[in-house]
């Protein structure tokens, strides 16, 4: 999360009148810009979780034999309410905007969140320069107009339907994550870019338990190849692999992968 309070030095010590205007008057004529302060990105998230109310929620009926781990619905029900992880989006939508193939489409690409949880995700992929009639969300869970109910296994759209698909740390819900993959790789168009964020953690399955965990029994991930095999030989690049530094494998952590699938000039 990108903010200024406790920072040695600053640019901007306070907002002067003439500032202030200038500021209020451009937020008035681009609203959505306003998703570009990541702190009121996720704050506007908050408030529309408030608004919205626990009984006002979507729960997607999984199929009897979906792969999807158990207490994953309750897990993430538990933490939309609680707010958890509200800042974390931003850090896989960030990173897809410095992507120049991205960069240079990014009002025409077409956008999936798998599993954002809330719309917090959308604002920024929003603030990033996506435009917000190009992005779905898909979640087992949902509050918004944006994100559908639906199982990452077997999702309810139809084939190339988007250049750029986000999993951000939603593969650990899966007893079969090849089965996620390979449903990724349909819905993706050729040369697709794929977002992947998978937790990292050095505990066991009974020390997560311990701890409380409802998923501690979830796919683990250790490297960025981990996720890279799920995908077979369909990765043409990887633009981003930001793997766990030796000196920090005994902490919780974040394992994030960005590459692009094969497309006509791969063949």
């Amino acid at each position: 999360m990108i903010i200024t309070a406790g920072n040695q030095g600053y640019v901007l010590k306070e907002l002067n009148q003439q500032l202030l205007m200038a500021v209020v008057q451009y937020l008035q004529a681009n609203p959505d810009e306003i998703f570009h302060i990541p702190h009121i990105c996720t704050s506007v998230a908050e408030l529309r979780i408030d608004q919205v109310g626990r009984e006002n929620i979507r729960i997607h009926a999984a199929d009897e034999n979906s792969p999807v781990i158990e207490n994953a619905v309750e897990h993430n029900l538990k933490n939309l309410i609680g707010k958890v992880s509200m800042s974390r989006p931003l850090v896989l939508s960030m990173a897809l905007r410095s992507i120049s193939w991205v960069s240079r489409r990014i009002k025409k690409l077409r956008v999936l969140t798998i599993g954002p949880r809330t719309e917090a995700e959308i604002f920024m992929l929003i603030a990033c320069g996506f435009d917000p009639a190009n992005i779905k969300g898909l979640d087992l869970i949902s509050y918004s107009d944006f994100i559908e109910t639906g199982d990452m296994h077997q999702m309810p759209f139809e084939d190339d339907s988007f250049d750029v698909i986000i999993l951000g740390w939603v593969l650990a819900y899966s007893d079969d994550p090849a089965r996620a993959a390979s449903e990724v790789m349909r819905v993706a168009a050729p040369d697709a870019v794929i977002a992947v964020g998978c937790a990292y953690t050095p505990f066991s399955e009974e020390e997560l338990m311990a701890q409380g965990s409802l998923v501690a029994h979830g796919g683990k991930y250790n490297s960025a190849d981990d996720i890279l095999r799920l995908f077979e030989d369909q990765v043409a690049r990887v633009y981003l692999r930001d793997e766990i530094h030796p000196d920090d494998r005994e902490e919780s952590d974040g394992i994030k992968v960005i590459f692009q699938l094969k497309g006509p000039s791969d063949s």
